[in-house]
C-alpha cells in the first residue's frame, strides 16, 4: 500500500486527501482499460501524457518529484519478465 497516497490507513482516505482503496482500484482498472484500447504501441506515450496531465493538475512540483522518486525506487520487474 502506498502510504503517500492513503495517509497510512488502509480502506479509507484521510480527510480531504488521497483515495480510498476502492477508488484507487477503479481508477487503476480504468487506466488499464484505456491502455488496452490504445494498444501496446501507444502504451508508453499514454502513460507519459497521463503523468504530465496529472502533474499539471496536482500543481505541486515538490510532491511530483517525491512521487517520481518513490515510483523509481519501488518499481519491480514485470512479473512476466522473470
Amino acid at each position: 500500500m502506498n502510504r503517500l497516497l492513503d495517509g497510512g490507513q488502509t480502506g479509507h482516505a484521510p480527510t480531504g486527501v488521497g483515495l480510498t482503496d476502492d477508488e484507487r482500484d477503479a481508477l487503476y482498472r480504468d487506466c488499464c482499460l484505456a491502455m488496452a484500447e490504445l494498444g501496446r504501441e501507444r502504451e508508453s506515450l499514454f502513460l507519459a501524457r497521463l503523468t504530465l496531465l496529472l502533474m499539471e493538475r496536482l500543481g505541486d512540483a515538490h510532491a511530483c518529484r517525491e512521487a517520481i522518486a518513490e515510483a523509481a525506487r519501488d518499481c519491480p520487474l514485470p512479473s512476466l519478465a522473470r
